[in-house]
């Protein structure tokens, strides 16, 4: 995590989203919410250099001046099979490791927006398909100004997310990622991280930004282990009142998780499969909060939402449900051996794996310590096995804002028992917690409507309700026949060819 640095003018020189890296300022910041929050090519949301740049880090209300955010880090970590030295085995890339992927122009934040030429998404901009089964391709050439698909045209069929998003490209193994001065050498992984960073301007999904990495292994050979972190140091406070405004907050581990089943309705094909009348949403997430408000001019709480990330029903290759891996939250200027910060590659890795305060229902269990002090959360996503080379994970998470004071926060976890044991309504939950109905909310559109038909892809067939899974075997291979769900039935096996996807219910529900 960044040192923090006092909020003063920037005295550096000026620069374009265009800059090299960007962090100086004006730069890209997500404007069309309320939360203002700075994207950046370097490894970090958030603006923690602001001797460089006075762009907000993650304002709320708009351009209020209260802070909620200094820095979100990405860390990726994976055991590397082709390393001969045990001791460069597990290596961890975070923060400024993190780097534009060259110096050509190419190679910088691009600024997009829903509906752009050859950015919509789910939909097949360019008219191109595949030629081994004549299906279209969707979305194939990420926004980066280069033809990554090999058709010759460059951009031509992306996905734009949100009303003001950031598009950009990132690896760990540049000249300048290897020489970053850290306490010991940067061992790259050889990694590839498509960013991409958005808000929307729809009342009701305002107080939330989005960001989705997509990491490929462009090792040259298979990574093992690999998990994705996201060390956060939120603050909430006025920066232009006091530099120090962050050292009062107060840490709230398990809010706003949770579990929230909510009723399907009749017109929704869910409802159709008879048994499905339900369908739970998942919150999973971890927050920061002022401990008095400051009078009423920090009314907020600040939140790291885990929206999701690539899943395994089989739970062979990835997680089979979305959820923190392994969660820590503790005060700036913690040791590590005190649950504070690693300050090592053997160590980051090693609490990534760790599952730390995760409990069997996947969720935190850490609890708010009641001191104050200047916050700082370390949690991680995985393990990802066996990644080939050229294969990618994908995680999405989100930062959020809305009301939320810490006397009334500090019940939470009561009142989520409560809620389960009906005591409690879902109405009662929002009313009293504001910011929880807007993670839920923010769930709910990254969840979005539940189709029959799926996109690019091979209809589902008749008679295969629940399918969540699709398989296809490479061009030229032989028809294997692959077992389905076998959960309190017979064992169906299901011929998959080279030709079509064929469709699996490998988490053995009706409703996913």
């Amino acid at each position: 995590m960044p040192p923090k640095t006092p909020r003063i003018e920037p005295t550096a020189r000026a620069a374009t989203p265009a800059a090299i890296p960007d962090i100086y300022g004006p730069g890209a910041v997500l404007t069309a919410g309320d939360v203002f929050m700075k994207v950046t090519n370097f490894g970090i949301l958030g603006n923690p250099t602001p001797n460089l740049s006075s762009d907000p880090s993650g304002q709320w209300p708009g351009s209020s001046g209260v802070e909620y955010l200094n820095a979100i880090v990405l860390a990726v970590g994976a055991l590397n099979p082709a390393a001969t030295d045990v001791t460069v085995a597990r290596r961890v890339s975070s923060g400024n490791e993190w780097r534009p992927a060259s110096f050509d122009p190419e190679d910088r934040m691009y600024r997009t927006y829903e509906g752009m030429p050859g950015g919509r998404h789910l939909f097949n901009d360019d008219r191109d398909s595949d030629p081994s089964t004549g299906l279209p391709i969707i979305d194939e050439d990420p926004l980066d100004g280069r033809d990554n698909d090999g058709d010759g045209r460059i951009d031509e069929d992306f996905a734009a997310l949100g009303h003001v998003g950031f598009s950009c490209k990132m690896r760990d193994d540049t000249r300048a990622a290897i020489y970053t001065v850290t306490n010991e050498p940067h061992v790259p992984l050889v990694l590839e991280c498509q960013q991409q960073a958005w808000s929307y301007a729809i009342p009701g999904f305002t107080n939330f930004d989005a960001i989705q990495y997509t990491i490929y292994n462009r090792s040259g050979h298979e990574l093992d282990s690999m998990y994705i972190g996201f060390p956060a140091d939120l603050d909430a406070g006025s920066a232009s009142e006091s530099a120090g405004y962050y050292i009062d907050d107060k840490d709230l581990p398990q809010f706003p998780s949770g579990e929230f089943p909510v009723k399907v309705p009749h017109d929704n094909p869910l409802w159709q499969f008879g048994a499905c009348s339900t369908h739970k949403i998942r919150i999973n997430g971890f927050s920061v909060v002022d401990n008095d408000g400051d009078g009423g001019r920090t009314p907020g709480v600040a939140t790291v939402l885990l929206f999701g990330h690539t899943i395994d029903p089989l739970g062979i290759r990835a997680p089979t449900q979305v959820a923190f891996s392994s969660f820590r939250s503790f005060i700036s200027g913690t040791p590590y051996s005190s649950n504070g910060a690693p300050s090592t590659d053997q160590q980051r890795y090693d609490l990534m794996r760790s599952r730390q305060n995760i409990d069997d229902s996947n969720f935190i269990t850490q609890q708010t310590s009641g001191q104050t002090g200047d916050y700082v959360a370390w949690c991680s996503i995985g393990p990802f096995l066996h990644v080939p080379d050229g294969g990618s994970v994908t995680a999405t998470i989100g930062f959020a804002v809305d009301r939320g004071a810490y006397l009334d926060l500090i019940d939470y976890p009561n009142d989520y028992i409560l809620y389960h044991a009906g005591l409690k309504s879902l109405s009662d939950m929002f009313d009293k917690y504001p910011a929880l109905e807007n993670a839920f909310d923010a769930q709910m559109a990254y969840e979005g409507i539940y189709e029959r038909q799926k996109v690019g892809l091979t209809p589902l067939p008749s008679g295969c309700d629940g399918c969540e899974s699709s398989m296809r075997l490479p061009p030229g291979s032989l028809p294997e026949l692959v077992p389905d769900c076998t959960q309190g039935q017979e064992t169906e096996f299901k011929l998959v060819t080279d030709a079509n996807y064929t469709w699996f219910n490998w988490d053995c529900d009706l409703c996913t």
